[in-house]
């Protein structure tokens, strides 16, 4: 926000803040339950196969992420809450156009192209307009809405299964497209605090400084590319229990509710995230080596998978992979800002995601040709683990935190660098070198800092990363 600005602190803001914890349910709990609708797709429309269906879930997940850097420049463009009511109108379209498919082709369009837009454009605004509202609290805020995901993906699986159950797929989709419907009241919430207290050329400013920040400097610090060629790695596997965990129960425990192991997943990742997230806080601990560990662990449990026979030992592998699905996705900022610093945190975030769109589209599909060909799920759950466990390993690469400033170039002296941005920050009066409470010392995970309350700038940044989460 601009100098002259102070957000309210609350007042309207807890409206805006519950209309964006809706969306946030909505749109993931809805992606994160695929699996519930693959089944009765296969049974009702036409030229449907494991893998065809399941590249429809692939398809609206990964529209969700690739569009991000669209919609963010929409919403700087029309603003939130115009961007946010066209993203809602046409994701409802889709899915009610969905309950009349007859054909996969069909849904391909409408559930995969149309609704993963219409998310897309309905997502980013929602997080956009909270740092209008919160600085301080933005931290409760982020806590808040990042819950909503976790508490749709508990309720809806049962729900869905209740109404598949009793009408079918058509009611199905006709009930979710109910719940985004929800999202256009939601986007006129939005109201966005311009007027007297931003004026039109602080605006204007502060959209072209973020128009000169684009650029790939990133590339140019070996620890970022390291991180974002192994975190998309890593995906190749991380959607396939979504899509495929239910569908692999059914087969092999007819009678078990598997549902249910879907809501334990989303459960179990908010408490991940409730735990680790004030972990990587502690001075002894590295936000990157937690998200290692999580890369290691998913990637062995959907190895396990397969030898689980029992629905308890389902339930219990899918509870430990939700808690450290929930510490990677809670890693995701800290990491970035740990990696590359504050100022290119952004940037960062944005590459990471647009690169994480693409496994996490093919990842499925691939699982369902390999149990098209071999008839079981045990080797397309080895082919989800794998990955995991591979981009566990390239981590290994990033050079030892202490050695690393955020943000370095290779060819640049860390000190300098240090100095550099310190200087900066001072001649541009952001900081003062009398102000202690800023003052620029070791972070707790062994690199230099920068001014810790400018962190709070960037949180709706920390917030776009609960895309990552598909819980």
């Amino acid at each position: 926000m601009s100098a002259e600005f102070q957000p309210p602190e609350g007042g309207w803001g807890w409206i805006v803040c519950l209309a964006s914890t809706w969306t946030n349910g909505t749109v993931f709990g809805i992606l994160n339950c695929f699996g519930v609708l693959l089944i009765q797709i296969l049974t009702e429309l036409e030229g449907a196969n494991l893998t065809t269906a399941a590249l429809i879930g692939s398809v609206s997940i990964g529209l969700t992420f690739c569009l991000s850097p669209l919609a963010s420049t929409l919403t700087d463009i029309f603003g939130c809450r115009k961007t946010a009511l066209v993203g809602g109108l046409l994701a409802s379209i889709g899915v009610f156009a969905s309950s009349f498919a007859t054909k996969i082709g069909h849904m391909y369009v409408t559930y995969g192209v149309i609704m993963g837009t219409g998310f897309s454009l309905a997502y980013t605004p929602s997080l956009v307009i909270l740092s209008h509202y919160f600085k301080k609290k933005m931290g409760l805020v982020n806590g808040l809405v990042t819950t909503g995901s976790a508490i749709f993906t508990i309720v809806l699986p049962m729900m869905m299964r209740m109404i598949q159950d009793r009408y079918g797929l058509q009611r199905t989709l006709q009930f979710l497209g109910v719940l985004i419907f929800i999202l256009i009241p939601c986007a006129c919430v939005y109201t966005p605090l311009i007027g007297d207290e931003i004026t039109r050329q602080s605006l204007d400013s502060k959209r072209m400084k973020r128009r000169k920040k684009i650029d790939c400097g990133v590339w140019r610090i070996r620890d970022f590319v390291i991180w974002a060629i192994s975190t998309p790695i890593s995906l190749f596997g991380y959607f396939v229990p979504f899509v495929h965990l239910v569908n692999h129960t059914n087969i092999i425990l007819p009678d078990a509710n598997a549902e249910v192991l879907i809501a334990l997943m989303g459960a179990t990742s908010g408490l991940g995230r409730l735990i680790f997230g004030p972990v990587s806080d502690l001075p002894s601990v590295n936000p990157l080596r937690l998200q290692q560990v999580s890369f290691l662990v998913i990637g062995v449990i959907s190895t396990l998978l397969p030898v689980c026979t029992k629905f308890y030992m389902l339930a219990a592998g899918v509870c430990v992979m939700g808690v450290f699905d929930g510490c990677f996705v809670s890693m995701m900022g800290p990491v970035a800002y740990n990696v590359v610093g504050k100022d290119r945190m952004g940037q960062a975030l944005g590459y990471v995601l647009g690169l994480m769109s693409i496994p996490m589209m093919v990842g499925p599909p691939i699982a369902g040709i390999i149990f098209s060909h071999t008839g079981s799920y045990e080797f397309a759950f080895y082919y989800a683990g794998a990955p995991p466990i591979i981009g566990a390993c390239i981590l290994f690469l990033v050079r030892p935190s202490r050695d690393v400033i955020p943000g370095r170039l290779d060819d640049e002296d860390p000190l300098d660098k240090c100095r550099d941005y310190d200087k900066k920050m001072k001649l541009d009066g952001t900081i003062d070198s009398s102000d202690s409470s800023i003052s620029i010392g070791k972070h707790a995970y062994g690199n230099e800092s920068f001014a810790s309350e400018k962190i709070r700038e960037d949180s709706t940044l920390l917030l776009v990363t609960d895309k990552v989460s598909v819980v």
